[in-house]
C-alpha cells in the first residue's frame, strides 16, 4: 500500500501533538480512577411532628346573640368575652419504634409594646410579665407514634385587671397583648440515634380594646430526620474514565498511523535539488506536455543514481534530457529521461528521505509508467 507523504515540520508536528495528547489523556485516567470518595449524607430515620391549637371563643349572656361560643377566625367584642377555651393537639410519626419521652408546659406573657415603625411592623417592648398556666408535665412512652391532647380555657379579666393596675402604677401606656405559648419537647431514641426537637404554638390576644382578632402561630408542621455521613464514589469518575480511555486509544491509533503509513519529506532540500539541476543544466532541459505519455513497451528501462550520471549518458550518445512532472505525487517533481533506440535511462527524485540515502532512487518499470 502506497505510503502517504507528509511535510517534515507538519509530520513532526503531529507526531508530538499526538504524544502529549496520549499522555494528557493518560493521566486523564489516572486522575479519574483515582479520585477520593465523597461523603454524602443519608437519612436512616425520617419522622415528623406537628402541633395545632385550636380555639373556640365563650361569650356571656348579651343582647346581640343567643350563641354561648363563636368559632375562630373571627372578630370578637372584648366586654361580651367571658373565656377562651383552648385545644392542643400535638402528634409525632417515626418510621420505627422508639422510645420516646418530654415535657410541655403552657405559659402566658403579658407585654407591653411600643411601635417603632409602622412602615417595616417593628415594636420595642415596654415591659413583659409571665405567668405559668400549666407547670412542666413530664410524658414517656415507646412507640412508634406519640399523641398529645391538652385542653385549656383561658379567661381575659385577670390579665386585662394586671395591665389596668401596672398602668395605674407605672403611668406608662403601650400597646398591650397576651401571649399563650404550648412549649413541648420532646427526646425519641430510636435504633439509630437520639431525637431532640422542640415546637412552640403559640397564640397571640390583644388586650384593652374594645374588640379584637386573635393571631399567633397555631400550627407547626415539622419533619426530620437522622442522617449518617456514608462515602460513594464519584458520579463523574465512570464517564471521566471511559471518556479519557477512548481519547487516549484514538492518539495512540492515530499516532501508530502516522508512524506506519506516512513518510516526511523535506521540501525544502527537495526543491533545492531541483533548483540546482535546472540552474546548471536548464538550457539542455525538454520538458514533455503532463498529458503525454511515455511508452517503455520496446525499450530497455535503466534507472540511474544521480543526474550526472544521466547527463554523461546524454552527451555520450549525443541524445537531449527530456522530463516530464509526475502529478501522481504529492509534490510535483519531475522526472528526467534520456531515450536511446533500445533503451531508456531514468532519474527521479525521492520526494521522501529514507535514513542516510541520497534524494534519487532507484525505479522500477512500474513506478515510472505510474
Amino acid at each position: 500500500m502506497k505510503k502517504i507523504v507528509l511535510n517534515r515540520t507538519i509530520r513532526n508536528i503531529i507526531v508530538i501533538l499526538l504524544i502529549c495528547g496520549t499522555l494528557i489523556f493518560s493521566y486523564g485516567m489516572y486522575y479519574a480512577y483515582s479520585l477520593p470518595l465523597q461523603e454524602q449524607n443519608v437519612s436512616v430515620f425520617n419522622y415528623k411532628q406537628k402541633a395545632n391549637v385550636n380555639y373556640s371563643v365563650f361569650y356571656k349572656p348579651n343582647i346581640l346573640s343567643d350563641k354561648t361560643s363563636i368559632e375562630e377566625g373571627n372578630v370578637y367584642i372584648t366586654n361580651y368575652v367571658d373565656y377562651i377555651n383552648t385545644v392542643l393537639n400535638y402528634n409525632y410519626t417515626g418510621e420505627r419504634n422508639a422510645k420516646i419521652q418530654g415535657n410541655y408546659s403552657i405559659t402566658a406573657v403579658v407585654e407591653a409594646q411600643e411601635v417603632r415603625n409602622d412602615e417595616e411592623n417593628e415594636f420595642k417592648t415596654i415591659w413583659s410579665k409571665d405567668f405559668e398556666l400549666v407547670p412542666e408535665t413530664s410524658f414517656s412512652v415507646s412507640d412508634v407514634t406519640f399523641s398529645l391532647q391538652k385542653e385549656l380555657p383561658v379567661y381575659l379579666t385577670p390579665f386585662q385587671d394586671f395591665v389596668q393596675q401596672v398602668i395605674e402604677e407605672s403611668k406608662v401606656g403601650g400597646n398591650h397583648r397576651l401571649t399563650v405559648k404550648w412549649d413541648i419537647n420532646l427526646e425519641a431514641e430510636t435504633d439509630r440515634g437520639i431525637v431532640k426537637e422542640n415546637l412552640t404554638p403559640s397564640l397571640i390576644i390583644p388586650l384593652r380594646n374594645s374588640y379584637f382578632e386573635i393571631g399567633g402561630e397555631q400550627t407547626i408542621e415539622k419533619p426530620g430526620s437522622i442522617e449518617e455521613v456514608i462515602h460513594v464514589e464519584d458520579p463523574r469518575k465512570q464517564s471521566n474514565i471511559v471518556i479519557f480511555s477512548v481519547l487516549d486509544v484514538l492518539c495512540l491509533v492515530i499516532l501508530i498511523f502516522v508512524f506506519m503509513r506516512t513518510v516526511p519529506t523535506n521540501p525544502d532540500k527537495l526543491n533545492r535539488e531541483i533548483k540546482r539541476i535546472f540552474k546548471r543544466h536548464g538550457e539542455r532541459l525538454v520538458e514533455l506536455d503532463t498529458h503525454s505519455r511515455i511508452c517503455f513497451d520496446s525499450k530497455d528501462l535503466w534507472s540511474v543514481k544521480s543526474f550526472e550520471d544521466l547527463v554523461r549518458i546524454a552527451d555520450e550518445i549525443s541524445k537531449p534530457i527530456v522530463y516530464q512532472y509526475d502529478n501522481s505525487a504529492a509534490i510535483n517533481v519531475p522526472v528526467f529521461y534520456v531515450f536511446d533506440d533500445q533503451k531508456a535511462f531514468v532519474y527521479k527524485l525521492a520526494i521522501y528521505e529514507p535514513a542516510k540515502k541520497p534524494l534519487a532512487k532507484n525505479l522500477t518499470k512500474s513506478e515510472i509508467l505510474s
